[in-house]
């Protein structure tokens, strides 16, 4: 059996008010997309954490749909939410820290990812690694070669 797992690792940071940002045109175009993204991350979090909505808008940003496994599908999920005590960074801390309580609220459930390699699946690896055996003793070097076989078979569990 093949066991495989997916790590996402997404830094938020840089998420300030644009008004405290004092930067140029481009970075805050930049940090309106980047609110824009956590507002949608916002949104499908709440109703997750509902659990009672049909559709969660996972299409409404680029951020949400990566993350749309880690959300509501078949993953383990950890938040780490770095706050600041600084009393300037209130408004964010406290908007932090309902995001990681809003996350603690989504129930998945997770089950391990196992795919058993059948007898044809098997076959198929066997004659990829003869030929790259083959290749590799007709004196090809790695620049040379056309064809470099690995198959990866994976079952639905």
């Amino acid at each position: 059996t093949t066991r495989r797992a997916h790590m996402h690792v997404v830094d938020l940071a840089g998420s300030e008010e644009l008004r405290r940002a004092g930067t140029n045109a481009a970075h805050l175009r930049e940090l309106s997309y980047i609110n824009k993204s956590i507002s949608s991350l916002r949104v499908v979090m709440k109703l997750l954490a509902e659990g009672t909505h049909k559709h969660i808008p996972y299409r409404d940003s680029k951020l949400t749909r990566i993350l749309k496994d880690v959300l509501g599908g078949n993953c383990v999920t950890t938040m780490l939410a770095t706050i600041s005590p600084a009393s300037t960074n209130y408004e964010e801390t406290i908007s932090t820290l309902r995001l990681a309580e809003c996350a603690r609220k989504i129930m998945t459930k997770a089950v391990v990812n196992e795919s058993a390699v059948n007898e044809g699946d098997a076959n198929v690896q066997k004659d990829g690694q003869e030929l790259n055996e083959g290749l590799q003793k007709a004196g090809t070097t790695e620049k040379e070669r056309i064809v470099d076989v690995a198959v990866v078979s994976e079952v639905p569990v």
